[in-house]
């Protein structure tokens, strides 16, 4: 009886179902009732997602001990591993290039197969932070190609560049797989149903008077940039009761193509009185707040300092200095000579960057920073700004800057093969580390091979502190001159090697391809090092090679280093002919800076193009027309440079402070690990800023059609704007040595 009740309710439903649909017909169906997948009705996502393009726009990770190539064949993704590693993502196929909206019902789709049986992992997921997975599955694979479906809610919020990945290194469950092949094709994402949208909160405004938001000296140039279509004819200063104690006029309009605005120049460098104040101009537009004083930059002078301190590799940080970024000794196993079985201990030195490497090109170059800035500076920095910014070796008589830039230098040392005199490239793991702290980094650490440029900066730097270390410890600057002389034998020795990763180390490589440039910096110091007549004349020879002279202040071209040594020396020792050649190159290349500042409203000398570091160049910029003023006796170039110090503070078109911790504004998602860790940017960094090359996924989707000064995102995934590097902070140390000095 209840079999046959159940037989008739069966029959009545079909009825009542064809009933509704007769009713129905000719109706649209509701996207959320579309329950099987149709490929083809909605817009796919994923560009080259059938391969038809060969590889274009897919990559493939190798980490964790897997091993596998990757290319297409019929259109088809072929995966070749080798070794699964023993991590999912050992091996991992994926795509950037696509944006997933909240709210939005998305299809994840694709066709896999694999010549054995096994499991694979397939993830839309944030690229960075935690890697949180917004639709995550295991699927089974045979040698049947089938097509995999996930169909999710994004709920997780909008994200502007989130990342799709094939994971088929080690499977999950942990069942062990031989060498395998697996096949992929036909990748799809699509918005089924985008009704339940919801739109992102709008960017908060930047603020359309643009100043330096630390303050100012009372003495100094002060010029406010204005931008915006609110503005007055004029502006004035607001103290913090209210009142107008300063009145002045708008100058302008100046077209900067760069940040693609009309701006206008305020200047009120002849307001000196000490306080705190902000501008107003116009239809209530109104300037963060800032201080005039003469102590204005003291506390970010030592924070941007310490924070080489915070970089620290090899020794426990001290929890009264570094806060919540105190860690215990880090890196302190020893490391293996790629390519052998031999092992050596290198541990100290900075870590380089946001990741945890340790490389002796870029090194040197944020060492010798330091170096300059103390023989610039000296009186300063041995006397108000001398031993007592408070890292471990304050109060030992010695200038902290020359503490903190010996620490790099003892790390250096171990660098050096002892018996053939050249340096080693790098130190680092084949890979980078995932978010995690120094001394969760336990991988094993690789020695990469030895390159000329390494051995180059080494020989320079070395020679260099010689002479600046023989007053305080005559014994480690002997050290030094016999490390820079064995150097510079190996550098006669062999020719040019540049340097290229091996091809299972991904970290970064400081692929500097030429070493004239660091032969030229190391001549020049060995010479003033030593007065030994063959370094001199081998800096003439390689000057001399060239119509152009070698010349900047980047890890990749060093020349202005040796150009800096050359024109100090003694009268005599240089060729008149050679100094006039360096100096009409250098009034030459300021002249262009100078140029460049004048045609943009914020002062910058970068034109159209806003690099990697972009805040770097800056920096440098700002030097050499620091070093070309003192030359040449030209005030303008100097003053073009104090602009750029300004720029780095506030004065720029993101209106942001790009040190991290400082101002009114400033970047608080770094491409840091330990900030990453501690979901706060650890103070006193400088961040790389505008990139109008957009070289990470996250720029890509989200700066895409800003113009390069504004080229920009305070988001950790965007590691080609906001990352962060030792030898960053270091033109930037001395930048603000020369304001503070009154230069």
């Amino acid at each position: 009886m209840k079999k046959q009740t159940i037989r008739v309710n069966i029959v009545y439903l079909f009825i009542a179902m064809l009933m509704i649909l007769v009713a129905c017909e000719g109706e649209a169906k509701p996207p959320e009732e579309t329950t099987q997948p149709d490929d083809g009705q909605f817009p796919n996502m994923v560009v080259n997602g059938d391969f038809s393009n060969g590889t274009e726009n897919w990559m493939l990770f190798l980490d964790k001990g897997g091993a596998a190539d990757f290319k297409v064949i019929d259109e088809q993704a072929v995966i070749d591993i080798k070794t699964v590693g023993y991590e999912d993502y050992g091996v991992q196929l994926y795509y950037d290039g696509f944006k997933l909206e909240t709210g939005g019902v998305y299809r994840f789709a694709f066709d896999a197969s694999s010549n054995i049986e096994r499991t694979i992992g397939a993830r839309l997921q944030l690229n960075g932070g935690d890697y949180f997975g917004y639709a995550d599955d295991i699927f089974y694979l045979t040698n049947k190609m089938e097509r995999f479906y996930i169909e999710f809610v994004m709920e997780a919020g909008t994200d502007p560049a989130p990342r799709l990945c094939f994971n088929i290194g080690a499977p999950k469950d942990g069942t062990a797989v031989p060498s395998n092949m697996v096949f992929i094709d036909n990748v799809e994402v699509s918005l089924i149903d985008g009704r339940n949208v919801l739109m992102p909160e709008p960017e908060p405004e930047r603020p359309q008077i643009n100043i330096n938001q630390l303050g100012y000296k009372a003495d100094a140039v002060k010029i406010a940039v204005f931008r915006g279509d609110r503005l007055g004819s004029g502006f004035e200063i607001v103290d913090q009761n209210g009142a107008t104690v300063f009145e002045g006029e708008l100058k302008g309009p100046i077209e900067s193509t760069a940040s693609d605005e009309i701006n206008y120049l305020g200047d009120f460098s002849s307001f000196k009185t000490l306080g705190t104040y902000y501008i107003k101009s116009g239809a209530a537009v109104e300037s963060y707040p800032f201080e005039i004083s003469d102590s204005v930059y003291d506390d970010a002078f030592a924070s941007v300092f310490k924070m080489l301190y915070l970089q620290r590799c090899g020794c426990a940080l001290d929890e009264s200095i570094a806060g919540k970024f105190t860690h215990e000794a880090c890196h302190m196993q020893y490391a293996v000579i790629y390519g052998t079985d031999i092992t050596k201990e290198v541990t100290g030195g900075w870590h380089d960057a946001g990741d945890y490497g340790r490389y002796v090109v870029p090194g040197a170059k944020a060492a010798a920073d330091l170096l300059f800035t103390f023989e610039d500076f000296k009186e300063l920095l041995s006397g108000q700004y001398g031993d007592s910014f408070g890292i471990p070796e304050s109060g030992n008589g010695i200038p902290d800057i020359l503490d903190e830039a010996r620490y790099e230098l003892e790390w250096m040392h171990k660098m050096q093969d002892d018996v053939s005199g050249g340096v080693y490239h790098k130190v680092t793991g084949l890979s980078f580390p995932g978010e995690v702290t120094p001394t969760e980094e336990t991988e094993q650490m690789y020695i990469a091979p030895i390159s000329t440029p390494a051995t180059g900066s080494f020989a320079a730097v070395m020679a260099m502190s010689y002479l600046t270390y023989k007053p305080y410890d005559a014994e480690f600057a002997e050290k030094c001159l016999e490390a820079a002389k064995k150097a510079w034998t190996y550098l006669q020795n062999n020719l040019d090697s540049g340097f290229k990763n091996p091809d299972d180390i991904l970290t970064g490589e400081y692929p500097d391809k030429l070493d004239k440039d660091e032969r030229y910096w190391a001549a020049a110091a060995l010479f003033k090092a030593t007065g030994e007549r063959h370094y001199i004349e081998e800096f003439e020879r390689i000057l001399d090679l060239y119509v152009y002279v070698l010349d900047g202040y980047g890890w990749d071209n060093v020349g202005g280093y040796g150009n800096k040594i050359y024109l100090s020396l003694d009268e005599g020792s240089a060729k008149t002919e050679s100094v006039q050649k360096i100096k009409d190159a250098i009034e030459r290349k300021a002249e262009g800076y100078l140029k460049l500042s004048k045609e943009d409203g914020y002062g910058s000398s970068l034109g159209m193009t806003y690099p990697w570091g972009s805040n770097m160049t800056v920096c440098d910029n700002a030097r050499y027309l620091l070093f070309a003023g003192e030359l040449l006796g030209r005030e303008d170039f100097k003053q073009a440079a104090e602009r750029h110090f300004h720029y780095v503070f506030g004065v720029n078109p993101m209106s942001l402070c790009y040190v991290t911790g400082l101002g009114a504004s400033s970047p608080k998602n770094t491409h840091h690990r330990p900030s990453m860790v501690a979901q706060e940017s650890m103070p006193g960094m400088l961040a790389g800023g505008p990139n109008s090359r957009l070289e990470d996924p996250f720029a890509k989707a989200v700066l895409i059609d800003m113009p390069p000064a504004k080229c920009y995102a305070d988001n950790s995934q965007s590691y080609s704007c906001n990352e962060v590097t030792v030898y960053w902070n270091s033109p930037l140390i001395y930048l603000m040595a020369s304001v503070l000095n009154g230069q």
